[in-house]
Order: structure tokens, then sequence, then C-alpha cells
């Protein structure tokens, strides 16, 4: 269960963000349980950045013993 830490401000943003990647092309809908916390970080420029927290999704996916050559 992940829980939202987003405004309802911030939350409407990464939607609207979300929606002109998948219209360019670079975000699908997917139907798998896994998933990436979102987070909005500022710049120095003081805008707000579009990122993916991986660290939950990392935690949950296995390791691989044998080094890929």
């Amino acid at each position: 269960m992940m829980i939202n830490m987003l405004s309802f401000w911030e939350e409407t943003k990464v939607n609207r963000q979300i929606e002109v990647l998948v219209q360019l092309g670079k975000m699908h809908n997917s139907m798998f349980e896994y998933a990436c916390r979102v987070t909005l970080p500022i710049k120095k420029d003081g805008i707000q950045r579009f990122c993916g927290d991986y660290k939950l999704l990392n935690f949950q996916t296995r390791q691989y013993v044998f080094p890929i050559h």
C-alpha cells in the first residue's frame, strides 16, 4: 500500500505531466503490480521537477547473482 504524499495541486501537476508523456509516447499504461512513487523536488531555479523514486521498487526486485558480460 502506497501512501499519497502529494498535495492536491501537486497531484494535478503530476497528472498533467503524465498525460503529456503518454501523448508523446514516452510513457504508457501498465497492468503490472510494480510502480514507483512520484516526487516533485525543487530545482535551484525554483521549478519543481517530475521524478520517479525507485527505492521501494528496487528493494522488491531480485538482484542477479552472476555478472552480465
